[in-house]
């Protein structure tokens, strides 16, 4: 992956890791296959964050333009947390602004 949009991910990464901590949840950036539910480590995915609280849990993947052409377990793991209550899977999209555009 390019190093600008990897850099660009990664800030995204921290910055939602912050906002959802200042929210209350505790937040894993990164998750250990042991931090992950059951569920997530069957389907062998690692998301970019996971961010818990008593009454919601996220799983969050963070991706540009040209990382989502590669991610097509993304769809597998939103079908799978629907079947699981209080589990949500949030895409954010990202992408730099056309001057710095990396195609």
């Amino acid at each position: 992956m390019n190093t600008k949009i990897a850099n660009l991910e990664h800030s995204k990464t921290l910055e939602l890791a912050k906002e959802f901590g200042k929210r209350g949840y505790d937040v894993s950036v990164n998750p250990s296959r042991e931090e992950l539910p059951e569920f997530l480590q069957k389907l062998g995915y690692q998301p970019d964050l996971v961010a818990r609280s008593p009454t919601s849990n996220l799983v969050i993947e963070v991706k540009s333009r040209r990382t989502i052409r590669d991610a097509k377990i993304l769809a597998v793991v939103s079908r799978e947390l629907e079947s699981h209550k209080n589990w949500e899977f949030l895409l954010v999209y990202t992408n730099p602004r056309k001057s710095n555009a990396i195609d």
